[in-house]
């Protein structure tokens, strides 16, 4: 690693990047856990020997010699290690949350298995970090890690998003307002279509004519499509209540009662007291160990990805993959007299 790091301060790196861009693809398969815990091991050097780790993590257990470089450049450097300085702060938050002991850490660190989930988690991060490392463009490595590791994620436990990866995402934001032509008369929304929740004093029948709306399903779509390109837009939950949020084939059965799942046009999210689910068949159960605030939504259509992210911790929720051949709408849905939804945070 301090041969590949010494190459990417002087800009000989475009060979080790391909070779993981290479090891990103499709054909090939993702870093396994003992090539992941050696480069890292290399990487720990490395803050240690920045003298990075111990001031700024504070975290001072790694104790391993490190191989002097050659022709160190120290103007050179001081991009590279501003970014592992940033890196280091971004490992500190990251262990805090998942309170993680300097044991746990060292473990990490060091050659030793990994079999506390936990760590797990800060594993990912650290390969990410390595990437990083590899060049000197992040939304590169952004590009090319998100949906990789999205493919690849259970859903044993949600993963930490980095920091660059969730600007990444958060650069493809979107307006997104709600549709009340599609909307079951039993919803209620709000004039500027940003509010959406369940009426207690249901409209007259006829009102239930409209070929447009659903008329079995609580859902309404979102005013605009796409069919091409990554959006992302963020949705406010109440803490108790149920509700159910996603994307929506434009072809998606709206009349009647129906098995909501990929299947019938419909990649969502279901979240009822104690229980978060995604709507796949059958359905897959989710953690939410912490309840959820606020919920991005992520598509990228090119990859076929939709994605769900706990907003305010930045951890991945779940994500369905699917090649996609008609126009997406956003849907949303209030299961209960509870629950209002509203697009965006403010």
């Amino acid at each position: 690693m301090a041969k590949e790091v010494e190459d990417i301060s002087k800009g000989r790196n475009k060979s080790t990047l391909e070779r993981y861009k290479k090891a990103a693809g499709e054909d090939s398969g993702p870093f396994d856990v003992e090539s992941s815990k050696n480069l890292i091991l290399s990487w720990a050097k490395e803050l240690d020997r920045l003298n990075m780790l111990r001031e700024v993590t504070k975290k001072a257990s790694v104790k391993a010699e490190v191989t002097e470089m050659k022709n160190k450049d120290v103007c050179d450097m001081s991009k590279d290690s501003e970014r592992i300085m940033k890196w280091a702060q971004e490992l500190q938050t990251v262990t805090e949350n998942l309170s993680l002991t300097d044991g746990d850490l060292k473990q990490i660190l060091t050659n030793h298995s990994v079999t506390h989930k936990k760590l797990d988690e800060v594993l990912h991060f650290l390969e990410f970090v390595v990437w990083s490392l590899l060049s000197h463009d992040s939304e590169d490595v952004s590009k090319i890690w998100l949906p990789v590791k999205q493919r690849e994620w259970k859903t044993s436990r949600q993963k930490y998003i980095p920091y660059s990866v969730w600007q990444w995402i958060q650069s493809a934001a979107v307006d997104v307002h709600l549709d009340s032509s599609s909307c079951h008369p039993w919803l209620y929304v709000s004039e500027d279509k940003l509010k959406v929740y369940e009426l207690h004093d249901p409209p007259r029948q006829q009102q239930w004519e409209n070929p447009q709306i659903f008329d079995k399903q609580p859902f309404i779509l979102g005013l605009n499509g796409f069919s091409t390109g990554r959006h992302y837009w963020e949705v406010k939950v109440p803490a108790e209540g149920k509700w159910r949020l996603g994307v929506a084939a434009a072809s998606a059965q709206r009349k009647g009662r129906f098995y909501v799942a990929p299947g019938t046009g419909y990649w969502t999210i279901c979240n009822r007291p104690g229980s978060l689910q995604a709507c796949t068949d059958p359905r897959t159960d989710l953690p939410n160990s912490v309840p959820l605030q606020v919920v991005g939504v992520y598509v990228d259509y090119e990859e076929g990805q939709v994605s769900f992210y706990n907003a305010k911790s930045r951890f991945h929720i779940y994500t369905f993959s699917q090649t996609f051949k008609e126009v997406l709408f956003p849907v949303f849905a209030c299961l209960d007299g509870n629950t209002m939804l509203k697009i965006g945070t403010s």
